[in-house]
This record gives structure tokens, sequence and C-alpha cells, in this order.
């Protein structure tokens, strides 16, 4: 017997999630075609002023879908 999972969480905890994700995959994406020069706080302040976010709060973003993915 196979249980569901029940989504306990609000619809602003949803798009948070969602944001989340998609800020790591574009990390991701920019550290595989990275520019000369580029450091990880110019990656994350540009990747930050997309969201709306400070460079800081994209590096912990990052650090828990880091955790979350080993």
């Amino acid at each position: 017997m196979s249980e569901k999972q029940i989504d306990l969480r609000t619809p602003l905890q949803k798009q948070k999630d969602e944001r989340n994700e998609k800020i790591y995959q574009e990390y991701k994406d920019i550290l595989k075609n990275l520019p000369e020069g580029a450091t990880k706080w110019a990656i994350w302040r540009a990747i930050g002023e997309k969201y709306g976010l400070q460079a800081q709060g994209v590096r912990v973003i990052l650090a828990k879908m880091e955790k979350l993915e080993n």
C-alpha cells in the first residue's frame, strides 16, 4: 500500500520553491559557460538583479539547493 504525500505548502512557499529552482538551474548553466574573469559574487549579483534579490540572498538559496541535491 502506498501512501499519498500531502503538499502542505502555501501558494507563496510553492512560488518561492519554483523561483529557487530556476535560480539554481540558471546558476548551474552559467557555471558551464563561465565568462572569463567572472567572480561568484558577480554571478550572484547578476542573478539577484534579475529576480529582485541581493547577492547574499542568491548565495543562501544556492547553498540550500546544493544541500537538497546531495
